[in-house]
């Protein structure tokens, strides 16, 4: 019981200690501050878990044949490539602000 008790105890100092922290404005969530270590491994776990367990499990349905490649050339430059840049094109103002940057693709 006295275990019990302990675990207990030491749960809820942790959850008053996080709300404290939380409460008292000391976890910066300023989208300016780049995210700690922990924070992108942890929301990285969380996003590949979340895609794992609710992407459909199917295989592409687009064939690569030249109709669907210069379509889909066509979408990314019409919406992707203000954010994403191109071989020789750099990302837009708004594209190089982003946090986290957009990835490099």
């Amino acid at each position: 019981m006295k275990f019990l008790s302990g675990v207990l105890f030491g749960f809820a100092a942790l959850l008053a200690g996080g709300a404290a922290i939380v409460w008292a404005g000391l976890f910066n969530t300023a989208a300016t501050a780049a995210p700690s270590a922990l924070e992108r491994k942890v929301t990285g776990l969380a996003l590949d878990r979340s895609v794992h367990r609710r992407a459909p499990k199917t295989a592409n349905p687009l064939k690569p044949d030249p109709d669907v490649l210069r379509g889909g050339l066509a979408h990314y430059k019409g919406m992707c490539v203000s954010c994403h840049g191109a071989p020789g094109v750099d990302a837009s103002e708004a594209g190089e602000g982003l946090n986290p940057p957009a990835p490099d693709l």
